[in-house]
């Protein structure tokens, strides 16, 4: 008996669909829903026209067909697999150097493991996952090769370094070993390896969010954002490039696409800066009680250790922030990188203006490995008049300005190579939406509040965005709606006068005009209308099925071609005849 096939429709427009046939039957999807049913129902409906015009993607599907192929495999390979082995096992001669006492274990494991792989590739190819596969296949290397990093590396600096043969009796000592000396190196080592996998085994452990989940979401922000998209082909038109490069071409799977190497490098970074940290090294390690052993767990005091566990305390955060927004990437860790070498810089800088190691010194290293920007800004105060202030770099319009953005979402921002409230206000906003999976709401907000802050500053009235938060104008979309509001009660006169001015033109009017010409002040506008989109009706009835003819009109039928194709070879027939 044939599987029974299953076949999925979804809607793949921002429109609500009502689908209809002669038979009165009915089926109504909300935009991008996904709907499953027998074919036996579906049959009485036909989507091919409207899978012709981008309304409807569908799916079909066998269930229970893959489970089938499995187990048909799985018993009829597993029967003719304990004949064969059997007879393998006891009437053939060893082969491969293999001893004879072990040589039937090795013909069953042998055997066994022909029939898992077959079963595998049957999986695969029944589920059209191969691709999936790989990046799985290709993350276990990954993570085998950091583990390897994170353990062996600071391992191998205490087996060499730090008196590890002596404690594992590879070596002898010249002075016997405390019996504490074995367990401080090895809390060490659990701290050191513990603290270096953990940001990065993050990234294998995360289950991502499915990348059909992320689609839909993005589809559904494009749509509210772009009311020139009507279907899901349209996005992919214009967008599908991009879409492709971040959430990969599978659908289906989990793991984004991208190489792993970033993950691998910082790993070994990190791993680094934690054995400099403690230092785990010396063969004078002689701790006698329990005081001594978390001594030794306390990092060195360096401005550059210190600026590492500064770098330390932001990176765990920030990929923690990115762990809970589904965007936790490579391109993370790369940053993670630039920040240590940065850090590792400014911590030089640091031993260079103080002598010794006072504790200022450890306290601004710690806390410009969290935010290096404010280095310059230190700088700039600790050495006023005795440094041009144009040699110590500065930032214009800063990002933090803005409400609701914190130290991490500054960063994931400069990642993407945004900087300031300028570029924001015009960055590709498309780009911003895909790339970073900040909430679109929140986005937009920093946009919409990026867009009046520009058009604010300046002037001689610099308290202007003061004003107008004080009445509740933050964004200018704000400002448009509290325009609107005055000019339905008659106080446009009075509004128009709330940043100063006598008689026209007066500031506020100008500004307002002048956003209306702002790049992405439409796009931003039509986010915050959110109008629905009309609702789509079709009609989807299945051709008729013609029926066969009798005889007799078989008969007619013949004679009538017979008779065109007479008249058609005389040559006296004229068009009249």
């Amino acid at each position: 008996m044939a599987a029974p096939q299953i076949t999925s429709i979804i809607n793949e427009t921002p429109s609500r669909l009502a689908l209809t046939n002669i038979d009165d039957g009915q089926i109504e999807l909300a935009p991008l829903e996904e709907r499953t049913f027998e074919n036996d129902e579906g049959s009485r409906f036909d989507f091919k026209p409207l899978k012709r015009e981008g309304i409807l993607g569908t799916r079909s599907e066998a269930t229970g067909s893959v489970r089938e192929n499995m187990s048909v495999a799985l018993l009829g390979g597993g029967f003719w697999f304990v004949i064969g082995a059997s007879v393998v096992a006891t009437n053939v001669q060893p082969m491969f150097a293999i001893p004879a006492a072990i040589w039937p274990y090795a013909v069953w494991v042998f055997g066994l493991a022909v029939l898992v792989i077959i079963a595998g590739v049957i999986y695969v190819r029944g589920t059209n996952s191969a691709s999936l596969v790989a990046r799985w296949t290709m993350n276990a290397v990954a993570l085998t090769m950091i583990v390897a990093v994170g353990f062996g590396l600071p391992a191998a600096t205490i087996l060499f370094f730090g008196a590890g043969k002596e404690l594992l009796g590879f070596a002898r000592a010249a002075t016997p070993l405390p019996p504490l000396a074995f367990f401080g190196r090895l809390m060490q080592l659990a701290l050191i390896a513990t603290a270096s996998l953990l940001p990065v085994l993050l990234y294998f452990l995360f289950d991502r969010y499915r990348l059909s989940t992320l689609r839909q979401r993005l589809y559904a922000s494009l749509f509210r954002l772009d009311r020139s998209l009507k279907t899901i082909s349209d996005i992919k038109a214009k967008y599908g490039s991009q879409i492709v490069e971040t959430y990969g071409s599978d659908e289906r799977g989990r793991l984004a696409p991208g190489t792993r190497w970033p993950v691998l490098v910082c790993s070994f970074v990190v791993t680094l800066g934690w054995i400099v940290a403690l230092a785990p090294v010396g063969a004078a390690f002689a701790p006698q009680n329990a005081a001594d052993v978390l001594a030794s767990l306390v990092p060195q005091r360096s401005a550059t250790v210190f600026g590492f566990l500064g770098v330390y305390f932001f990176s765990l955060r920030l990929i923690a922030l990115h762990y809970a927004r589904g965007d936790l990437k490579p391109k993370a860790y790369t940053n993670i990188m630039v920040r240590l070498l940065i850090v590792l810089v400014l911590s030089w800088v640091l031993e260079a203006i103080f002598s010794g190691e006072p504790t200022l010194m450890l306290l601004l290293a710690f806390l410009f490995g969290i935010t290096p920007d404010e280095f310059f800004t230190w700088l700039r105060q600790t050495f006023r008049g005795k440094v041009p202030e144009s040699a110590i770099p500065q930032v214009a319009l800063p990002l933090d300005s803005l409400e609701g953005i914190d130290l991490y979402d500054l960063a994931r921002l400069e990642s993407e190579g945004i900087v300031n409230v300028e570029g924001l206000a015009h960055h590709e906003l498309i780009d911003l939406i895909i790339e970073t999976r900040i909430p679109v709401p929140r986005l937009m907000d920093w946009i919409d509040q990026a867009i009046l802050y520009l058009h604010l500053i300046g002037g001689e009235d610099a308290k202007s965005r003061t004003k107008l938060r004080d009445y509740g104008i933050r964004t200018a979309t704000d400002l448009m709606i509290a325009w609107e509001g005055a000019e339905k009660r008659g106080e446009l006169d009075g509004f128009k006068k709330l940043l100063g001015g006598d008689k026209a033109p007066y500031r506020l009017e100008v500004i307002r005009d002048a956003l209306r010409d702002d790049e992405w002040f439409d796009t931003v506008s039509c986010w915050r209308r959110d109008e629905p989109h009309p609702d789509l009706k079709r009609e989807v009835s299945p051709l008729p099925v013609a029926k066969p003819a009798s005889k007799d009109a078989r008969e007619q039928i013949k004679e009538k071609i017979a008779r065109a194709e007479h008249v058609t070879e005389t040559p006296a027939a004229s068009p009249a005849q």
